[in-house]
């Protein structure tokens, strides 16, 4: 997946899901006029009475490229201005289940963190919701986050929440499951 605005930088976290009704692709959307951005505080969103954003990382703990629990806490506890927390996901589908309940607590970002399943997983429990996904490699191939050029350190990732942009990139549907282009 190329960034149409700049093809020499990586994507940056988070992205965030909205659905589009008309068609068969949604978009992921950010920074568009009269949109929100994610790294912006929403008006109208009702977990944005402090400065501090929230965050999730949903971590698949059998992905065999996962980093180390420990790494990824210190990844996140060292993320100024953001609160965080992390959970492991118990089984096929849990993914899902933990992004939109974090989307229905009206959590900023969700980071997903394990293979491009998981980050698939993550995407379906977001669309459609103003919570942002972000991504941190930890799987086997990653194919998703190579081609968004996301960093492989997970310090470095999760850094881009802090400095990062906001990008769109196209969300595809297949019957009810939604995936991310390239």
């Amino acid at each position: 997946m190329r960034d149409k605005t700049n093809s020499s930088q990586p994507y940056a976290n988070p992205l965030r899901l909205t659905e589009e009704r008309a068609g068969f692709t949604n978009k992921l959307t950010h920074d568009q006029p009269g949109r929100h951005s994610t790294l912006d505080p929403q008006p109208s969103h009702p977990y944005h009475a402090s400065v501090t954003k929230r965050a999730l990382l949903v971590l698949n703990p059998v992905a065999r490229g996962a980093p180390p629990l420990e790494r990824l806490r210190a990844a996140i506890d060292g993320l100024a201005g953001w609160e965080t927390s992390l959970e492991t996901t118990a089984a096929a589908g849990h993914a899902t289940e933990l992004a939109r309940s974090a989307a229905g607590r009206g959590l900023d970002v969700v980071i997903a963190c394990g293979g491009d399943g998981t980050v698939n997983e993550v995407a379906n429990g977001l669309a459609g919701s103003p919570t942002a996904l972000a991504v941190v490699r930890g799987g086997t191939a990653n194919v998703w986050a190579k081609e968004a050029r996301l960093p492989r350190d997970p310090s470095d990732a999760v850094q881009l929440l802090a400095e990062g942009q906001t990008r769109t990139i196209d969300l595809g549907r297949a019957g009810d499951r939604y995936f991310l282009m390239m």
